[in-house]
C-alpha cells in the first residue's frame, strides 16, 4: 500500500481496501450505503465520467469544461510523482501566470528541465491537455489506479496489449488476436475491480484531508479515462453512487480493435469477421501512427478512428485474408527493418483494387476522407429512402 499519512485515532484505517472489498464481495452493502452508513454528515456524492481516446491531445481537451464544474480529479494512474504534478498545476494562479506559452508555466512551477521536457515529450499530447485543463481549477487529485506492488503491473498490461500476435497462417493470427485480448480483459476486469475497491479508500482520504469539502452542497467527481473503461462506470452505478457519463464526441464510434476488445470484456465470443476486421483496423492504425510521428497529424485520433472503420468495412474476411497472404510475401521481400513501407505497399495495393485512394500521408488527408465517406454514406441513406418512399406510393397506387 502506499505510505499514508498518521489520521487521528477516530477515523485511522476506517476505510481499509480489504474491508471494503469483503463487504461488497459478500454483497452486504453497496459503496452508496457503506459511506452513507460511515459518514452522514457527507454531502452528496456526484461522480461525472469522461471518456474518450487518450492519444492526442484534441481527444481530451474537451474535458476542461467538465473540470470547471468538479471539486477533485481522477485520471488513469495512481503514480504518486505525477499526482503532486497535477495537483501542483490545478493550485496555480493563472492570473499571476498566464498560461499563453504553457512551457512558460511549466519552467515557473517545475524549473527549466520541466519546459524542456514539455517542449520535447509533452506539447500537443493527451497529457498537454490534461496539464491545461486542470490548470488553475483547484480539483483535488486523487488516485485509485494500479500501484507498484499491484500485480498484474501497469508495465505488464502494456506488454500484453502490444504483444506481437501476426502469424504466418492468417487462422493462428485471429486465434493470437482473440488469446491476447481474452487475456488483456481479465486484467482489465481485476484493475477496475481494484479501483472501485479502493474508492472509499481514496475519498476518505481526501475528505480528511481537505474537510472544507464538507461545506459544499454536493461533491463533483471527475473521472477522465479511456472509452474502453466504461464497464467502470456501469460498476459504480450498480454500487448506488450517483453516475453520469460524457464522450470527447457524440456519436462515439470505437475502432474494430476496441470493439473486440470491449465484446470479449463483456463475455460476448467475437466471430471471425469482426476478429478480421479488427486485425486489419489495427494494421491500418500501425502505418497511420508510423505516418503521424514524421507528419505531425494535428486532428483529433477520432477521426483515424473513423477512417480505419470506414477502410476494414470495405473489406470481406476472405479479402482481408488475401492482404495477410500478401503482407507475409512482401514482409520477407522488403525485410524487416521497412516495416513500415512494407505494410504501406501492401495496404495501398488493396486500395487500389477497391477503387479507393491510397493511405493519407497528412491529418487534413484523414479528416477530407472521412468527411467524403461520410456525405457518401448520407446521401446514399437519403436516396435508399427516397426509392423506399416511391416504391411504397406506386404500390398503394396499384392496389387502389
Amino acid at each position: 500500500m502506499i505510505e499514508q499519512s498518521p489520521r487521528p485515532p477516530q477515523t485511522r484505517n476506517r476505510f481499509t481496501e480489504l474491508s471494503f472489498a469483503s463487504v461488497v464481495e459478500k454483497k452486504e452493502k453497496t459503496i452508496a450505503e457503506y459511506i452513507a452508513e460511515r459518514h452522514p454528515d457527507w454531502p452528496p456524492i456526484k461522480l461525472k465520467f469522461y471518456f474518450g481516446q487518450h492519444d492526442t491531445f484534441k481527444d481530451m481537451v474537451g474535458m476542461k469544461n467538465h473540470v470547471k464544474k468538479a471539486d477533485i480529479s481522477f485520471y488513469e494512474s495512481d503514480n504518486k510523482e505525477d499526482t503532486q504534478m497535477l495537483q501542483k498545476l490545478a493550485n496555480a494562479d493563472p492570473d499571476q501566470l498566464p498560461s499563453d506559452r504553457f512551457d512558460q508555466v511549466m519552467k515557473k512551477l517545475f524549473g527549466r528541465r520541466a519546459q524542456w521536457n514539455y517542449n520535447l515529450r509533452i506539447k500537443d499530447t493527451v497529457w498537454d491537455a490534461m496539464f491545461q485543463s486542470l490548470y488553475g481549477s483547484k480539483n483535488i487529485i486523487g488516485g485509485i489506479d494500479i500501484r507498484p506492488e499491484d500485480s498484474p503491473t501497469r508495465a505488464e498490461m502494456h506488454k500484453l496489449i502490444f504483444k506481437p500476435y501476426v502469424k504466418p497462417d492468417f487462422d493462428k493470427t485471429l486465434e493470437a488476436l482473440k488469446t491476447n485480448e481474452k487475456k488483456s480483459a481479465s486484467q482489465q476486469h481485476i484493475r477496475e475491480d481494484r479501483m472501485t475497491n479502493r474508492f472509499p479508500e481514496e475519498l476518505e482520504k481526501i475528505m480528511i484531508a481537505h474537510p472544507e469539502l464538507k461545506d459544499k452542497p454536493d461533491i463533483t467527481i471527475l473521472f477522465t479515462l479511456g472509452a474502453y473503461h466504461t464497464s467502470l462506470f456501469h460498476k459504480f452505478e450498480s454500487q448506488g453512487v450517483d453516475t453520469k457519463d460524457t464522450f470527447s464526441r457524440r456519436p462515439y464510434v470505437f475502432d474494430y480493435r476496441t470493439q473486440l476488445a470491449r465484446e470479449i470484456a463483456f463475455g460476448k465470443e467475437p466471430d471471425r469477421d469482426l476478429l478480421a476486421k479488427a486485425y486489419l483496423s489495427d494494421t491500418l492504425y500501425t502505418v497511420l501512427t508510423a505516418i503521424r510521428t514524421h507528419a505531425h497529424f494535428d486532428k483529433s485520433n477520432d477521426e483515424e478512428v473513423l477512417y480505419t472503420r470506414q477502410i476494414a468495412s470495405f473489406f470481406t474476411t476472405e479479402e482481408i485474408e488475401k492482404i495477410h497472404k500478401y503482407r507475409m510475401k512482401m514482409r520477407f521481400r522488403i525485410g524487416a527493418s521497412d516495416k513500415t513501407e512494407s505494410l504501406t505497399r501492401v495496404l495501398n495495393e488493396a486500395l487500389h483494387d477497391k477503387d479507393l485512394a491510397p493511405l493519407p500521408l497528412t491529418s487534413q488527408e484523414v479528416h477530407e476522407r472521412v468527411v467524403k465517406q461520410e456525405k457518401g454514406r448520407i446521401k446514399q441513406e437519403v436516396a435508399l429512402r427516397r426509392i423506399a418512399k416511391a416504391t411504397m406510393t406506386q404500390r398503394r397506387s396499384q392496389a387502389a
